[in-house]
């Protein structure tokens, strides 16, 4: 039995499997539903719960029942819209978190491409910019130093009021996020502006990336362990090629478009995008010698141009939109958080409270010595050991009224009680300790207004309409020449004499 088992298991494999087959109809496709859905990814899901993600973000945008949420993997989500202005609205908020980590959203598409999910729009504030050159140039180029630039809130027409310039750009979400670039100005002097980044709260402080803590990031466990698995995952993270705008296009590109080199190399995307090499490529595919050297002679040509001018480059070789210029800088800005300085204040708050406890415990003697007779304190003894002390500086200071403190005139302590050890009171003496509940409950105020009985309000009121009724009663049975009484109301607004009409008796 076993080894017909045995044989049987050896024989499978995975195309004895049948596929499941779906047909093609729209009960089965979700296509329509999700052409007003965002998808999107958890940055960080060791630190980010993703139940309730999907049950507090609707009342954070304030959508409520019109968005529901839906986990499509551990780290992958997509929320549903009923209507499209509230999913343009989460959208053009920009960066979302949650649990103080990111969230990657992007608007559904049928066929996604290969960078879907990894990149994220972000407003930066660009902080110490130099002042000689702080031009349009001169930013669009650090920002593209960031990542992808879409707007620059910049006049240089009019007076700029912050000490920083609000760019937006798209960042490669696994790109670190450093928080200064260096400028290298004309003559080799070096200067570094500070990057902020809106609407962003935690990452990791050792190697700037948005997906995990200091504590589980490799580079810093590479670092603390020294092993060879993990060093050699630390120069692959270094490895990485950072936007930076090209001068030597020329020298990067042309060797990789000579005949005699093999296929398969590329530049790096953030020099120039693979489809764009590919028809470079094809134009220099050329039989003919001479064709090929002025053609080689043109490319050369155009890749110089290009590596003069920034924007002339990313739209040419990385098909990046040129960048929009705001002249009005938009009244809704996001908030910069910096959680860096948190761990250094804990930090810094357990020295300090460490060398406090130090230095209490080594002054707690003099304490002891020196006790005030407005705190009075039983350091783990029946009597007080300051009773000589105290003596001596009434002695010394006949002037001064000082309380020699005694086991009769502690506080909360009655003649004829023991005093247990280990126990401290605080007090100022007769002041405080006289007082009773009674003078205690003196010093509460008390109310000026009572509420009365219902029920006695009640017969107060039947009291008076009867008086009323007794007394109509009275005036009707008077005779119509003598005077009536006059009621005070109406005495004051009419003067002269009332004539009461005497009522018909009935027959």
């Amino acid at each position: 039995m076993d080894n017909n088992l045995a044989k049987v298991l050896q024989g499978m494999s995975l195309e004895d499997d049948k596929s499941i087959i779906i047909p093609e109809d729209d009960d089965y496709c979700a296509i329509k539903r999700g052409s007003q859905s965002i998808l999107g990814r958890l940055l960080n899901p060791e630190c980010q719960n993703m139940g309730r993600m999907l049950r507090t973000m609707p009342k954070i945008w304030k959508v409520y029942n019109r968005a529901r949420g839906m986990a499509l993997t551990r780290e992958r989500f997509q929320f549903v819209f009923d209507l499209e202005t509230d999913l343009q609205m989460v959208l053009d908020q920009g960066f979302w978190t949650f649990d103080d980590w990111g969230l990657a959203m992007e608007r559904w598409v049928e066929n996604p491409p290969p960078n879907y999910l990894q990149t994220a729009a972000i407003w930066i504030r660009l902080h110490y910019l130099p002042a000689n050159y702080l031009t349009l140039k001169t930013i669009d180029t650090v920002a593209d130093g960031v990542g992808h630039v879409k707007v620059i809130e910049f006049d240089p027409d009019k007076p700029l009021l912050n000490d920083y310039v609000r760019v937006l750009v798209v960042l490669d979400l696994n790109q670190p996020l450093r928080d200064k670039k260096s400028l290298t100005l004309p003559g080799g002097r070096v200067e570094y502006v500070e990057v902020r980044y809106e609407r962003v709260r935690k990452k990791c402080f050792h190697c700037m990336r948005l997906s995990h803590e200091k504590p589980r990031c490799p580079v810093f466990q590479g670092e603390r362990n020294k092993g060879k698995g993990l060093m050699g995952h630390k120069s692959q993270l270094q490895a990485q090629v950072t936007r930076q705008h090209h001068t030597d296009l020329a020298e990067k590109i042309m060797p990789l478009l000579a005949p005699s080199f093999p296929p398969g190399f590329e530049p790096h995307s953030s020099v120039i995008v693979p489809e764009v090499f590919e028809q470079m490529r094809l134009y220099m595919n050329c039989s003919d010698p001479d064709e090929r050297s002025i053609r080689e002679a043109k490319m050369k040509k155009t890749l110089n141009e290009l590596s003069q001018d920034p924007v002339a480059q990313r739209s040419c070789l990385r098909l990046e939109a040129a960048p929009k210029i705001v002249t009005v800088p938009s009244p809704v800005k996001g908030r910069v958080f910096d959680f860096s300085k948190v761990q250094e204040k804990q930090s810094t708050d357990v020295a300090e409270s460490s060398s406090r406890s130090s230095a209490n415990q080594s002054s707690r003697p003099e304490r002891d010595r020196a006790i005030t007779p407005s705190r009075r304190i039983l350091f783990g003894e029946t009597d007080i050991t300051a009773d000589k002390d105290m003596r001596n500086a009434s002695d010394r200071h006949p002037q001064q009224n000082i309380t020699v403190p005694t086991a009769n005139n502690l506080v909360g302590v009655r003649e004829g009680t023991q005093v247990e050890a280990g126990v401290f009171v605080i007090g100022s003496g007769d002041n405080i300790g006289d007082r009773s509940n009674k003078s205690r409950n003196s010093y509460r105020s008390r109310s000026t207004w009572s509420r009365k009985n219902q029920n006695n309000r009640n017969k107060s009121a039947s009291r008076h309409e009867s008086d009323i009724h007794e007394r109509e009663d009275g005036n009707g049975k008077r005779k119509a020449d003598e005077d009536g009484e006059v009621s005070s109301k109406m005495s004051r607004k009419h003067s002269g004499l009332m004539v009461h009409q005497k009522p018909s008796n009935p027959q």
